[in-house]
């Protein structure tokens, strides 16, 4: 065997496999193992909005039921139909007809000739008395009988007034010039005199509408009449409309969801001179609460790092960390008592800080940042993806044991 040669081969084949390790970690270094990515802060405009979910109303609506128990007898309106002030509606068969304003002129009739007969027999006996030729118990008698007949026919009157009124409710008639939205009644159906009975519904100007959307009680503190309110209607969304939030009702709507959140009916009027709007539309209110133009912002997701989470990140990079001391926080705290304060982590060439900053409105996916950062600072945005963070965390365990 020739021993010189198999060793010549081997340490030159070792050699070449050395010079192609070096060289390719020369060219080709291994790269950097990035444990968090970063971002700046940057100036933009924030608008602080509030959204809800809602319904169109007409603005001035009439709801018309009846004041008398029946079965509908005719029914003189349709949907769409336009009608004057004192137009009959529809009638209503009580199965009296007109029989109890019969017997109220009957009784007034009955009435009025037994006053008029007390009236007379009253003037001749005060005649007789005034000569001395009655007693005064007898005259007082008389007297209180006229007297007696007087109120009777007064309460004669009244009461066939108020059958003739009973019965001229019958009709029900449109209290205002309008437009018929909705007949819910129809020939031959029963009706009751109790205010859940809508019959009709009459819009006095269907030009005007209302949108109709409930508040959040954990948002009401923001909002007051006045504001801007932009209104997508779901059967429109390409033609939105600029209107001002007019009223927020005191009194809660009740629960939402089922929950025990409380909600509050806000009002919204819109023109509908066009008429391309329709009572029961489905929309979304904007409301713009607040704005801030060209504010120093910051996206959220830096404050959704833990401070515990960043020192272990910074050992493992053999970057010193410094977290914010009790003194410091107190200290923030006096400063800025009412806005909301919460911390990131600033990255130096050496080094990774805990920086305090106060935050103002924000827009769901970047917060006004009013003190604590500037336009230069480094921002650690996100940390690693959970499988690096894991082996991350075995090599640091791994290496204090």
């Amino acid at each position: 065997m020739n021993y010189k040669k198999f060793f010549f081969n081997f340490f030159l084949i070792s050699a070449l496999t050395s010079i192609s390790y070096i060289t390719y970690h020369f060219f080709y270094p291994p790269k950097k193992q990035q444990l968090f990515t970063t971002e700046q802060p940057q100036r933009r405009t924030i608008k602080y909005k509030i959204t809800s979910t809602g319904i169109l109303e007409i603005k001035n609506t009439y709801k018309i039921g009846c004041q008398l128990p029946g079965i509908i007898k005719e029914l003189y309106v349709h949907e769409n139909d336009i009608v004057k002030k004192g137009d009959i509606l529809a009638r209503i068969e009580t199965g009296k007809e007109d029989k109890d304003v019969q017997h109220a002129h009957h009784n007034l009739e009955r009435a009025k000739q037994e006053a008029a007969y007390q009236k007379a027999y009253f003037k001749r006996q005060k005649a007789l008395f005034d000569a001395g030729q009655l007693a005064q118990n007898a005259f007082d008698k008389i007297r209180a009988d006229y007297q007696k007949a007087r109120e009777e026919e007064n309460m004669a009157k009244i009461n066939l007034e108020k059958t003739q009124l009973e019965y001229g409710l019958i009709a029900i008639k449109s209290p205002c010039d309008g437009f018929v939205t909705a007949v819910q009644v129809s020939v031959g159906a029963s009706v009751m005199n109790d205010f859940q009975n809508i019959l009709f519904e009459i819009a006095h100007n269907i030009t005007q509408m209302k949108a109709i959307f409930d508040i959040d009680e954990s948002d009401i503190g923001d909002i007051q009449p006045g504001l801007p309110v932009k209104i997508i209607i779901n059967a429109f969304p390409e033609q939105p409309i600029i209107a001002t939030l007019h009223e927020i009702n005191y009194a809660p709507k009740g629960t939402k969801n089922n929950d025990e959140t409380t909600t509050y009916k806000a009002t919204v009027f819109i023109d509908n001179t066009d008429r391309r709007l329709r009572p029961g539309m489905r929309l979304t209110a904007h409301i713009l609460v607040r704005k801030e133009a060209n504010a120093l912002s910051l996206s959220g997701m830096p404050f959704q790092i833990n401070s515990d989470t960043m020192g272990i990140i910074a050992q493992q990079m053999k970057l010193s960390f410094s977290p914010i001391s009790k003194e410091e926080k107190a200290s923030f705290k006096k400063k800025h008592p009412l806005h909301q304060r919460k911390s990131v982590f600033l990255v130096h060439e050496q080094s990774i800080t805990d920086q305090l900053v106060a935050m103002g409105i924000n827009n769901t996916s970047h917060w006004h940042i009013i003190d604590g950062l500037d336009e230069s600072d480094i921002v650690v945005k996100d940390i690693a993806a959970a499988n690096e963070l894991e082996k991350l965390y075995k090599d640091w365990f791994k290496g204090s044991l």
